[in-house]
């Protein structure tokens, strides 16, 4: 056995001063026996992994593979049990996974008294890289991960039944298959241009995008204060150049703009494959987000005295603000709200302008949101009248258009 000294400066999480190298599968064996189930500052990239058993082991500082852009091929790791592994800063960058299993799982032990009880062994993967790599016929199920790298990795006919992810960069990662996400959960966590063949994260596994926390965002994912640690192509990429530049208000406009059209193609994606509930948060998401993103140019605007711009996107933000009060087009209450809002308003108006009984200016302006009705108001408040019945028009004709849509896509 050797032991490097070698700094990888393109290697994410692992502290690689010190590593022990294991050469041969005989040191590797010998290993296994005498770790206790713990193995710590560790590199096996030297050696192809196949049929070996790290149940319930704890990984600590292990390289199983650098990534390395000048080399083609990936390094295969073929039928590898993982099942219960406590994993914390473990690189398996540039890796093909092949029949590899991660799954939690419970196990039975004795107890003083001999009783059998159930323990759950749950597998934990904690600043993990798995930056370009590839993954075939694994299992996740149950898995807990936090702080994780999948970026320009693949996903085919895997499993990520019950999975919960918590702050994992899943940028250019494609799902193919039969690779499936029930019950699972991905919080704070970033899927742009991340694909879906066939099942595909819906809104309720998605507890919101990391790019609608800046703090997250900036800290956790990239780590702009250690950037270059954590990109392994640091020679040949950058993050945002607001974060590099520390410019934060430039950088939350950045993100919030990626964030709307994350949830702009995904609501796209949903429709096409017929989940048109998921459809319509979707879009929903995407228009807050598109406001948020306005806001924050209106921010800028005014920070750079650009007045014209701050007006124009005023008039912009509009879209979407008028969209959210008539409830993005598939929400009933919003808009009946609005049609009670109005007949409230020009009952007042009514009442106070042409001094009738509460109960007649109510019946005109019923009356008047409906459709044109004059008699018991002067001529010169037609036009108010017209106004009114003309929203009144609208309103109605939406509150349809809503309903025939929740009939047809059952949202």
């Amino acid at each position: 056995m050797e032991t490097t000294t070698n700094t990888y400066d393109n290697i994410s999480f692992v502290e690689t001063d010190n590593l022990e190298v294991i050469n041969n599968l005989e040191e590797l064996e010998a290993l296994l026996k005498r770790s206790n189930k713990k193995i710590q500052r560790v590199d096996l990239s030297n050696i192809n992994l196949r049929n070996l058993d790290f149940s319930d082991f704890k990984l600590e500082d292990v390289v199983f593979n650098y990534f390395d852009v000048t080399q083609k091929e990936r390094k295969e790791i073929f039928n590898v049990n993982f099942k219960g592994c406590i994993m914390n800063r473990v690189s398996f960058a540039q890796c093909s996974l092949c029949r590899c299993n991660f799954d939690s799982y419970k196990k039975s032990l004795n107890n003083e008294k001999d009783e059998i009880t159930e323990v759950e062994r749950n597998t934990s993967l904690s600043q993990c890289d798995f930056f370009f790599s590839e993954f075939v016929n694994c299992r996740f199920k149950n898995a807990r991960m936090s702080v994780v790298d999948f970026r320009y990795s693949s996903f085919t006919d895997c499993s990520m039944g019950y999975v919960h992810v918590q702050y994992g960069d899943f940028y250019m990662t494609a799902f193919h298959g039969t690779t499936s996400f029930s019950h699972s959960v991905f919080s704070l966590c970033s899927i742009t241009n991340a694909t879906f063949d066939n099942h595909c994260l819906l809104m309720e596994n998605i507890h919101g995008l990391i790019q609608e926390d800046y703090a997250c965002y900036s800290q956790i994912l990239i780590n702009r204060e250690n950037w270059s640690k954590h990109n392994p192509c640091a020679d040949f990429s950058e993050l945002n150049k607001a974060e590099k530049a520390h410019c934060e208000l430039d950088s939350r406009i950045y993100i919030a703009k990626e964030a709307k059209h994350i949830y702009t193609i995904l609501s796209g994606l949903y429709s096409g494959k017929g989940f048109f509930r998921d459809s319509n948060k979707a879009y929903a998401k995407a228009k807050k987000c598109e406001s948020t993103y306005l806001k924050l140019l209106m921010q800028k605007d005014k920070q750079d005295k650009a007045y014209r711009s701050w007006v124009r996107h005023w008039f912009k933000r509009l879209d979407p603000l008028s969209v959210m009060l008539i409830g993005y087009g598939y929400k009933v209450w919003p808009v009946i709200t609005a049609f009670a809002l109005l007949i409230a308003i020009y009952w007042c108006m009514w009442w106070y302008v042409e001094s009738q009984p509460w109960n007649d200016s109510l019946a005109v302006s019923i009356c008047n949101s409906m459709g044109p009705h004059f008699s018991k108001i002067d001529k010169l408040d037609h036009l108010l009248a017209s106004i009114e019945t003309a929203t009144g028009i609208l309103l109605v004709g939406f509150l349809g258009f809503v309903i025939a849509n929740k009939v047809r896509n059952n949202s």
